[in-house]
């Protein structure tokens, strides 16, 4: 059939079995979750969504950087105080006036709860930063406005002081200072917050932990705030932060000394990733709303959170007004007019449960046409979410692997794949090659496109199936070391079907801006990425994955920082592998590319023992000469270049 050209290609014996993202939350607001809906709150969780994604390497390179003597976790309200972003320009000049001298860095992401600050510690932006005080405060989001069980508030204050355990696993040396809970602006939860926070001062020891609450200076005798402290309830206005300030400066002072605000080195203060982003004209056209699936859990009430619908502006502009147009859907749940959340309106709902809603949106130009999100009512994890759908199941391919093909609709998309075989994501590179991703083994694996354009027809292949294009950052996590990816263009070698292909110069090397991996065993397969370069212009560009451990290979042809972009290379071990006939031990392979760095920066290594400048040939089959080395790498600041590199 000619819709499945793309399906069958040589690349399977590579890996065997084994946008909209919700920005407007992750960087102003809380999501508020109800308490019935709580799960673990000691178990880290990745936020997948592209914005957290960016914010997560922001942060990896801010404690790359160090530099860091008070270090502060938290979710928006702590992130607010501290952040680059005009519109909190008075809290940044407060947090200067405040700990300048002090060395104080602010490692705090919006909308995030305990699962998630977990996630982020145990994922790099912690290691070798070794601050002499953490400030912490956190647990916000898994409160929301509702009234909480004992068993949700044992819950959070046990995530609490699991938090508290790996940040001084990471950083043994350093003062914990654990602040309570602020108050709400929902007088009755109040006495929940109450609950917690006697929770939290028990984990204080005095010595290596200090409990602080400034609570009594928010509010009056009846637990209600005092009028100029909380702007919207939640966050707190400069008057607000000046009485935690209060609170934190004698505590600091104490562990550190007097402020010596002439002398300060702290990394520069970080903000909401997408202000990085290039300024977009005025739109051209409408957007336009893919089709995509949603999950929630069974018995989800009103309130209950479900997901973010994704547009896609022709433009990468910004879209709102949404509205719910029709479905089974409708009136069942709800969807914010301004940043796309869909929640339970009416619950709670039936195991089993599907429904379908369609909703439009409207950017500068005009309205979209409405697209589809069905949303299924069920606790087992769904091998399409978001932006995809399943193509086709269950592909023999004639090596006698099997797989299944997955196509992107828009801009994220999260898989899993089936036990014992691999699932095949597609979609368009920048430079209109079909990249194909190829996933095996435990875990999620979530493809994020940046300046995504609505599906098409790809106009370098003989081919009618329709591609949404953009430039992914990847995303893994969950993995272990049965877990293995690929990514790889259709070229006239990767492909069986060889008249897919037209009388035009392809490019034969996929574009990617990064590969992010978290594994909870610390261990993950391997990464075979030889006809892939890594280029961005924001962000850091390459593969973060700090302290996992692969099995092997890991290879890539290039990685390119342009503009503001960080070049990275962390990976935790790599065990030995024998290239072009030689045994290295904790080797990378360069495949034909020569590292150079455009923006003239050091490419960052975690512990990678040896980096192999050898050989390789594109999709098309087309040979890369091993390249000369180009570049510097460092390691914690530490020039290390003539330690990794070998050449043939």
């Amino acid at each position: 059939m000619k819709s499945r050209f793309f399906l069958i290609n040589r690349s399977l014996r590579a890996v065997r079995p084994a946008l909209r993202p919700a920005g407007w939350l992750a960087c102003c607001g809380l999501l508020l979750a109800p308490w019935a809906q709580a799960q673990s709150l000691s178990t880290p969780v990745a936020r997948t969504d592209g914005n957290s994604l960016l914010a997560h390497e922001q942060l990896l390179a801010k404690a790359r950087r160090g530099g860091v003597d008070v270090y502060f976790v938290g979710d928006s309200i702590a992130r607010r105080w501290g952040a680059s972003e005009a519109l909190y320009a008075a809290f940044l000049e407060h947090w200067n006036a405040t700990f300048r001298g002090w060395n104080a860095g602010n490692f705090a992401w919006g909308a995030d709860g305990l699962q998630h600050i977990l996630w982020r510690i145990e994922n790099g932006e912690l290691d070798g930063v070794n601050p002499d005080v953490i400030v912490i405060l956190a647990g916000a989001n898994n409160v929301g406005t509702a009234i909480g069980s004992d068993a949700g508030v044992a819950a959070l204050v046990e995530g609490v002081a699991h938090l508290i355990e790996r940040c001084r696993y990471k950083a043994p040396s350093a003062t914990i200072i654990l602040t309570a809970l602020f108050p709400s602006g929902t007088l009755a939860v109040m006495p929940t917050i109450n609950r917690i926070n006697a929770g939290l001062a028990a984990l204080a020891d005095g010595q290596t932990v200090r409990f602080l609450n400034v609570n009594s200076r928010l509010t009056d005798a009846a637990g209600a705030l005092l009028p100029g402290m909380m702007g919207d309830g939640l966050h707190p206005t400069l008057q607000g932060y000046q009485v935690w300030a209060d609170g934190l400066t004698p505590l600091l002072t104490e562990l550190l000394g007097p402020r010596e605000p002439a002398n300060d080195h702290a990394p520069p203060p970080t903000g909401d990733p997408s202000a990085l982003r290039p300024v977009y004209s005025p739109s051209t056209s409408p957007p336009f709303v893919p089709a995509q699936s949603l999950a929630v859990p069974v018995g989800a009430t009103s309130g209950k959170v479900v997901g973010t619908v994704q547009a896609i502006d022709p433009d990468a502009g910004e879209v709102g007004d949404w509205l719910i147009t029709g479905g089974t859907g409708a009136g069942v749940f709800a969807v914010n007019a301004n940043t796309g959340q869909l929640t339970v309106a009416a619950g709670p709902l039936a195991a089993g449960s599907s429904y379908t809603l369609s909703l439009s949106t409207r950017n500068g130009f005009g309205r979209s046409a409405a697209g589809t999100v069905t949303v299924r009512v069920t606790d087992q994890p769904q091998k399409v979410t978001g932006c995809g759908y399943e193509f086709a199941a269950d592909i023999t391919h004639p090596n006698g692997n099997v797989y299944d093909q997955v196509l992107l609709t828009g801009p994220i998309v999260t898989i899993r794949a089936d036990p014992g075989q691999m699932v095949r994501a597609s979609y368009l590179d920048l430079n209109d090659d079909i990249v194909q991703i190829e996933f095996a083994g435990p875990g999620e694996l979530t493809v994020s496109l940046a300046a995504a354009s609505a599906p098409a027809f790809p106009q370098n292949y003989r081919q009618e199936i329709n591609y949404v294009k953009g430039h992914a950052t990847i995303a893994i996590a969950g993995a272990d070391e049965a877990t293995n990816l690929s990514v790889f263009t259709v070229g006239r070698k990767t492909a069986v079907q060889q008249s897919l292909f037209l009388e035009v110069l392809y490019d034969g090397i996929a574009d990617l801006a990064r590969v992010i991996i978290a594994s909870p065993t610390r261990r993950f397969g391997g990464l075979r990425t030889a006809d892939a370069e890594y280029w961005a212009t924001y962000g850091d560009t390459g593969i973060s994955a700090p302290g996992v451990r692969f099995s092997g290979p890991v290879n890539l042809h290039n990685i390119s920082a342009r503009e503001q972009a960080v070049p990275v290379l962390v990976t935790g071990p790599i065990d030995p592998r024998e290239v072009e006939g030689r045994t290295i031990d904790g080797c990378v392979l360069v495949a034909g590319g020569d590292m150079a760095q455009p923006g003239g920066r050091a490419i960052e290594v975690g512990d990678v023992a040896a980096i192999y400048f050898g050989g390789g040939e594109d999709s098309h089959g087309t040979p890369l000469p091993a390249q000369q080395n180009r570049a510097s790498f460092i390691r914690q600041r530490q020039d290390v270049t003539a330690a990794v590199v070998r050449t043939q």
